[in-house]
């Protein structure tokens, strides 16, 4: 069976993205470790975390939340597995595929809490592989 590891990163909206890298990177101490201009992505490596900021012209802070999603590493991924654990409680799954994150790259997957919060569960590699 599956086990949470810890917290991969979270993704947070913004519609401006300049403040946002310098609160975070400048203040706090946050390094940028990759872009992913095609999705308006810039993810910032938080210690063993990813946080990942994500461009919205729409966003409006006071009327949006702005958590996008988090995302928990896991450990003994195995899809079918899993998939068929969450349908046994009427959970579904969706977006499964290979994404970057703290780790680097590995399989995932998201779904839904039961307030409406998207959520990501990601294959805990426990070694760092490459961040490019």
């Amino acid at each position: 069976m599956f086990k949470i590891k810890g917290l991969d990163h979270i993704v947070l909206k913004t519609a401006n993205t300049s403040k946002m890298l310098h609160f975070y990177c400048d203040i706090l101490g946050c390094d940028i470790e990759k872009t992913q201009k095609e999705i308006n992505l810039t993810q910032l490596r938080a210690g063993e975390s990813i946080l990942d900021i994500i461009a919205d012209p729409s966003y409006q802070p006071n009327l949006h939340k702005n958590l996008e999603h988090f995302c928990f590493r896991v450990s003994n991924f195995n899809f079918e597995a899993m998939q068929q654990y969450f349908l046994k409680h009427g959970i579904e799954l969706h977006r499964y595929g290979k994404r970057y994150g703290a780790e680097g790259y590995g399989y995932s997957f998201y779904l839904f809490d039961p307030d409406g919060n998207e959520l990501e569960l990601k294959e805990s590699t426990s070694i760092y592989t490459s961040f490019t």
